[in-house]
């Protein structure tokens, strides 16, 4: 099993039962530390959560307090962690790399999980009635639990296809809806001016006749650049805000700004690292569309290495 630990102001994990153990021996866990792992519904006090006999020994010298259900997990600094962070640079053809040496060093499970997951999204539109809602409910967690499948193996962890439906359980499930919702719906209103400008611009020439045809190409054109290039930079902007809020436990505006603001900071490898995995992923469609399963995990895997090497832990 694995466990996240709540101490400092901050969140911590996941780790095992083995390292759970020795930071009770330590005194870094007490048994009043709020504690969450996958399937519990809500962070509470680490003497509720587990019950063992090494716990109950470890705690036993301790002062008793009455626990507190935690009902929320802490909540990380944003800026803190920025600027802790920012320093980091990000190399796009070294993620790519990494990404696909780790699907391809475990095609079963890395390729089996990835395609499970996206028929899961994609089956959801298909529920009666509902669909749409229902892709909205489970789309973004689901990124984010891909996410953490793959960040599982990159920190040499056990990964489980359980911990992909785990997700639905989060204290954060909320939090995972609401990036999705708002990136989308930031992601329409960017398209939204090609289809008006389209209707004005035949509007305009049926009413004037006379009028010069001449620059409404160029003038479409460079709106349709500029709507596209919009688009793309929300899209990117807001790449690891999902992964933020399933893997370091910010609500999700302070993880969209995170990623917003890490982005910003290295705007031209993350270009490069997302047109690099725009070129995989139409290779896996023209592979007869069946590629895709290929090099949809590849490019997970490859946005997985790139949210470490941006966002993990310090190197020892």
């Amino acid at each position: 099993m694995t466990w996240h630990y709540a101490a400092g102001g901050e969140r911590h994990g996941p780790v095992d039962d083995a390292e759970l153990d020795r930071l009770i021996a330590a005194g870094a866990v007490t048994g009043d530390t709020p504690v969450w792992y996958p399937g519990l519904d809500g962070w509470r006090p680490l003497r509720e959560a587990r019950t063992s006999a090494r716990l109950a020994e470890a705690v036993r010298s301790q002062p008793v307090v009455a626990p507190a259900i935690v009902t929320a997990r802490p909540r990380p600094d944003p800026d803190a962690d920025y600027a802790r962070l920012r320093h980091r640079r990000l190399a796009p053809l070294s993620a790519i790399q990494r990404g696909a040496a780790l699907v391809f060093a475990q095609p079963g499970p890395t390729i089996g999980v990835s395609a499970l997951i996206m028929v899961m999204m994609m089956a959801a539109g298909f529920v009666p009635c509902i669909g749409g809602l229902v892709q909205i409910a489970i789309v973004g967690p689901l990124v984010a639990a891909w996410y953490g499948y793959f960040l599982k193996y990159i920190r040499g962890q056990p990964a489980l296809l359980e911990d992909v439906f785990a997700v639905f359980s989060s204290p954060d499930l909320l939090q995972l809806i609401i990036v999705y919702v708002i990136i989308a719906v930031l992601g329409i209103l960017m398209i939204v001016p090609i289809p008006v400008a389209v209707f004005a611009t035949v509007f305009w020439t049926a009413a004037q006749p006379d009028a010069p045809t001449f620059v409404v190409v160029p003038v479409l054109a460079i709106l349709g650049f500029a709507v596209v290039a919009a688009w793309f930079y929300i899209n990117a902007a807001y790449m690891f805000a999902l992964p933020l809020v399933h893997d370091r436990g910010y609500e999700f505006w302070p993880a969209m700004r995170l990623s917003q603001r890490t982005v910003n900071g290295q705007l031209l490898p993350i270009i490069a690292l997302v047109l690099l995995a725009g070129l995989i992923w139409l290779a896996g469609l023209l592979a007869l569309c069946l590629g895709i399963f290929l090099a949809a995990p590849v490019v997970v895997a490859s946005f997985a290495h790139a949210y470490e090497d941006l966002f993990g832990a310090e190197p020892a």
